[in-house]
């Protein structure tokens, strides 16, 4: 089963849109598997990831999903990975396609991860708008996996308020939650270890406020494979959970 270990937190405001964040300080070993999840929420045009780099090598994007539509197109999730070829201790830059107004962002490292060819199992993506405020929920199967590979899940979504709450469903693991902090968040980041072929990943949304609109989410998940075929006891470290508002 999957353990974690939190090495602690940060949360960080700056005036103005950036194209690129930092976090510096990322320390992993040669075989250890980085991964990145990113929601991102910029008014009128959500942008994407353009490039995630550390030590001098480069992240694939596992998966992403902008969404659609207004205010759908406003949102955008994504989750990056990477196989690290040499252990080091350096800075993990996320860039983006253009200037981003507000980003959540959870570096983690997984261990334990089968990395001869490609660490992903299978993946999944969902848009969805939420059918009744103020309450409801969302979820999606993420299929083809192996009992122990270890789900990563990343929400983008428009709720918002002072009351509102997007939690993980049962069974899942958050490993970021800017509703915990902020009222205007809207970046939810997950986990959940397979047990079978079909894991279930899902959120609750509670007491959004604004009943004019329905609040979207871009929602993506990743399944990485567990070393042995299944079993092999991988674990996920989250390294720096940071939410990251920018035009504050």
């Amino acid at each position: 089963m999957a353990t974690v270990t939190d090495l602690g937190s940060t949360d960080t405001s700056a005036s103005g849109a950036v194209t690129s964040i930092t976090h510096t300080g990322v320390t992993a070993a040669t075989g250890d598997v980085l991964a990145v999840l990113i929601s991102i929420q910029d008014p009128f045009d959500a942008e994407t990831v353009s490039g995630v780099a550390w030590s001098g090598e480069s992240f694939s994007d596992g998966e992403t999903l902008k969404g659609s539509g207004s205010p759908g197109s406003w949102y955008a999730s994504g989750i990056w990975f990477l196989v690290v070829a040499s252990g080091d201790t350096a800075d993990v830059v996320v860039s983006f396609t253009g200037s981003v107004s507000e980003a959540q962002i959870t570096v983690v490292k997984l261990t334990g991860v089968d990395t001869s060819g490609s660490p992903i199992r299978s993946t999944a993506e969902e848009e969805t708008a939420q059918a009744s405020p103020p309450n409801g929920s969302f979820d999606m199967d993420v299929t083809g996996t192996v009992a122990a590979d270890l789900v990563l899940s990343c929400v983008s979504t428009s709720a918002e308020g002072a009351n509102t709450r997007v939690n993980a469903q049962a069974g899942m693991t958050e490993l970021y939650n800017s509703f915990a902090t902020y009222t205007e968040g809207r970046g939810v980041h997950a986990y959940k270890a397979a047990a079978g072929t079909t894991v279930n990943v899902g959120y609750d949304c509670l007491n959004n406020i604004d009943l004019s609109e329905r609040p979207y989410s871009a929602h993506v998940a990743v399944a990485f494979k567990a070393a042995g075929g299944g079993g092999g006891g991988s674990s996920i470290v989250p390294i720096l959970n940071t939410r990251k508002f920018f035009g504050a």
